[in-house]
């Protein structure tokens, strides 16, 4: 089965456009009470990045308040398009956000080209960044952990303190540079390996 057009895209956009450093998330819930979802948020050692995807199947319906929402949340960001949105879609993007236009290739696949990078954005909100990127791990993540360290506490080993194999932990700068993002390997190990700290 073929992947859809947002899938394609995201594959092509994680593999060729955001940067190997730094850590991806997908679908990263945005505001107080989670009122947008960026579909790619790339938090990487010099700033946040957020993506928003545009298909060729989807609507530009609410782009207008997903681009008032995201840039308070996200250092820079970028819109990921179908070509056959850009002339729509231009005047609803602020000048700062980032365009890469989507076209199809040959095969089915989706080929990118940057059509403006991203800058620094001005409207970003401190307090609204750093509630989203100390937001718990999400629920059916912490159940799978906590599955696992049943099953080591079954097995002798002591159960690890806490939610999750590590905690992804943020804090946004003063001055409006990028969040220091740290991740932490879990406290408890299986006996006879050395402690160590996951790589971004």
């Amino acid at each position: 089965m073929k992947p859809g057009p947002e899938a394609s895209i995201r594959t092509a956009l994680k593999n060729r456009i955001i940067p190997r450093t730094g850590l991806v998330v997908d679908e990263l819930g945005i505001g107080e009470w989670s009122e947008g979802r960026v579909d790619v948020a790339h938090l990487g050692l010099r700033y946040f990045h957020g993506y928003e995807i545009k298909s060729e199947v989807d609507s530009l319906a609410r782009l207008p308040r997903q681009m008032a929402l995201y840039v308070r949340a996200c250092q820079r960001l970028t819109v990921v398009l179908a070509h056959r949105h850009l002339a729509r879609a231009l005047p609803v993007i602020p000048a700062q956000v980032g365009i890469v236009v989507v076209r199809r290739g040959p095969r089915g696949g989706a080929l990118l080209r940057v059509e403006r990078g991203a800058r620094p954005n001005q409207d970003l909100q401190l307090e609204v960044m750093a509630k989203l990127l100390w937001r718990r791990a999400p629920r059916h993540r912490r159940r799978r952990t906590d599955h696992r360290a049943k099953q080591g506490a079954a097995r002798g080993a002591p159960r690890p303190q806490g939610h999750g194999h590590g905690t992804a932990r943020a804090r946004a700068l003063g001055d409006g540079t990028a969040p220091a993002v740290a991740h932490t390997a879990p406290r408890s190990r299986p006996r006879g390996r050395a402690a160590g700290v996951v790589p971004p």
